[in-house]
C-alpha cells in the first residue's frame, strides 16, 4: 500500500472522529426535547463528593427570557418523591441583581446556576428539576455515583 493511500485512509478516519468529538462537547444537548414550558434548558451538571454526601451544581441557559420565572416551587425531585430546595442560586445577565421572583428584571436573565445538597439515597433513581411550572430531566440513571471524597464529575448529558 502506498504512502498516499495510507494518508487518505487516515484522513478519512480522522475527520469523522474529530467531527464526532466536537459534536459531543459543544453541540449535543443535555436532554433531547426539554419541556418548552420551563423556558430554560440544562447545559451541564457537576457532581462533587463531600464525605458521604454530594453537591450537585446545575447550569441552566434561559431559552425564553420573557417567560422565565423563578417561583417557590423550584426544587429537585428524587425517585422517592423527596423535594430538595436549592442551597444556592446565582443569576447571570442584566437581571442578576434582582432576585424578586415577580420582577421584570428577571426577563433579562440569560443563565442561572443552582446548587443542591444531596444525601446518599437521593441517587436511587432518576432526578427531575421542577422549574417555571415545568419539569426537566437532570438524571435518568439509578446507580449511586462512584466518586471518592473531593472528586468531581461533569455530565453533559442526562444519562449518568
Amino acid at each position: 500500500m502506498s504512502v498516499t493511500r495510507r494518508r487518505k485512509i487516515l484522513l478519512g478516519l480522522l475527520i469523522p472522529t474529530l467531527l464526532l468529538a466536537v459534536w459531543q462537547w459543544f453541540f449535543r444537548p443535555y436532554a433531547w426535547r426539554p419541556d418548552p414550558d420551563a423556558a430554560c434548558r440544562i447545559e451541564f451538571a457537576q457532581l462533587r463528593r463531600d464525605r458521604d454526601y454530594h453537591w450537585l451544581d446545575l447550569r441552566l441557559e434561559v431559552t425564553e427570557p420573557g417567560r422565565f420565572r423563578i417561583d417557590e416551587n423550584l426544587a429537585l425531585l428524587t425517585a422517592s418523591a423527596r423535594e430538595i430546595k436549592p442551597a444556592g442560586l446565582t443569576l447571570e445577565g442584566a437581571g442578576s441583581a434582582d432576585l424578586d421572583p415577580g420582577a421584570p428584571a428577571l426577563a433579562a436573565t440569560e443563565a442561572l446556576a443552582l446548587r443542591f445538597w444531596m444525601e446518599p439515597g437521593d441517587f436511587d433513581g432518576p432526578l427531575q428539576l421542577r422549574i417555571n411550572g415545568a419539569s426537566l430531566h437532570v438524571r435518568r440513571g439509578s446507580e449511586a455515583p462512584s466518586l471518592e471524597d473531593g472528586e468531581t464529575e461533569i455530565h453533559r448529558t442526562c444519562r449518568w
